[in-house]
């Protein structure tokens, strides 16, 4: 007697990227660096890409490969324009050397702060007269 049918069954497990951006609040010329790491299995030259949200679409801004140990650092300096804006960035990982199917991080926010303005020191005016202090028997009270 035949089979009627055969399948062959491939178990799917999505690949889990962990990953962190600090400083959380940045200026023009300081570098956020997003650091992670391969939550299974570490393994060395797994390329990781890096999107950012623009609206409703994930657009790459950028690309890592893991070390030996399946850790990752990306690096990145905000243009003047960004002043203000707050950003989700994230991880996926989508490479044909790993074993899982692809998967991401989790978003992590970083704001672009505004640039301080530089106040200058308050002028110092003119000094106020101390008022004169007044003993009881001075003001004409005897006791």
């Amino acid at each position: 007697m035949r089979a009627a049918a055969s399948v062959e069954l491939y178990p799917l497990v999505r690949a889990v990227v962990l990953a962190h951006i600090t400083p959380h609040v940045t200026r023009t010329r300081v570098a956020i660096a997003m650091t992670g790491r391969l939550a299974f299995l570490p393994r060395e030259g797994v390329q990781i890409l890096i999107y950012r949200r623009d609206g409703r679409v994930w657009r790459p801004i950028g690309k890592a490969r893991t070390r030996a140990d399946g850790h990752f650092t990306w690096r990145y300096g905000f243009k003047a324009s960004a002043a203000g804006r707050t950003f989700a960035i994230c991880a996926q990982l989508a490479s044909p050397i790993y074993p899982f199917t692809p998967g991401s991080s989790r978003p992590t926010f970083v704001a672009r702060g505004v640039p301080a303005k530089i106040r200058p020191k308050p002028a110092i005016g003119p000094l106020r007269p101390r008022k004169a202090i007044v003993s009881s028997l001075d003001a004409g009270q005897t006791a």
